[in-house]
C-alpha cells in the first residue's frame, strides 16, 4: 500500500519524515537501511512525428533492473531490463532526449515491522521537494517462516491496519 502522506502545516519535508520515524518506531519498527527509486522521462523529438515518451525508473532494492514504461498515444507498454538499458538510452539521443528537469527521487528510511516493510521517502523533483510517501508491504514470503501460508485477507487487512496506525494524524498526536 502506497500514498502520498499529507503535510502538516508550519513542517517541513525532513520534519515530517522525522515525525513519522518516531511514529513506526514507537510501533515496534526497527530501521533496516535506505532506499531509493528515481525516474528520469525521455521525449521523443518532433522530427518523429507522434509524440512518444519513456519513463526509465531505477530501485535501490533491485538494482540489477531497470524498469521502464514506454507511451506511444493510448498504449503503454511495460518493460524490465538489465543495467545496458540505461546505456541503450545514452545511444539514442538523436531520437529520444532526457528531460532532467523532471527527474523525480523518492529516498529515505527503510523499516521492519514483523511481517512488514514500512518505507518513508522523501520525494524531490529536480532536488525541490515536493511530498512525503509512506509505503507498507509484506515482505517476500521467502523470507518467512510460514512459507506454505497462502496470503489471506487477514494479512491484507493488517497492512492496511499498520499502514492507518502509522498515517492517520489523530493517532500518536503527541509524537
Amino acid at each position: 500500500m502506497l500514498q502520498q502522506y499529507p503535510m502538516i502545516e508550519n513542517r517541513t519535508g525532513p520534519q515530517t519524515i522525522e515525525f513519522l520515524t518516531k511514529r513506526v518506531v514507537a510501533l515496534g519498527a526497527v530501521q533496516v537501511g535506505q532506499f531509493l527509486v528515481d525516474c528520469e522521462t525521455y521525449m521523443s523529438v518532433p522530427q518523429l512525428g507522434v509524440q512518444r515518451t519513456v519513463h526509465v525508473l531505477h530501485n535501490s532494492e533491485q538494482p540489477a533492473s531497470v524498469f521502464a514504461l514506454l507511451e506511444s498515444g493510448s498504449k503503454v507498454v511495460p518493460l524490465i531490463a538489465d543495467g545496458l538499458f540505461d546505456l541503450l538510452m545514452l545511444k539514442m539521443t538523436n531520437i529520444y532526449t532526457s528531460k532532467k528537469q523532471t527527474k523525480i527521487e523518492s529516498k529515505g528510511p527503510r523499516f521492519e515491522i514483523g511481517d512488514f516493510c514500512v518505507k518513508l521517502g522523501s520525494v524531490t523533483m529536480s532536488q525541490n521537494f515536493k511530498g512525503v510517501l509512506v509505503e507498507v508491504s509484506d515482505t517476500p514470503y521467502s523470507s518467512r517462516k510460514e512459507k506454505e501460508l497462502p496470503k489471506s485477507d487477514v494479512e491484507e487487512s493488517s497492512v492496511r491496519s499498520l499502514f492507518l496506525r502509522i498515517c492517520d494524524p489523530r493517532k500518536f498526536p503527541t509524537l
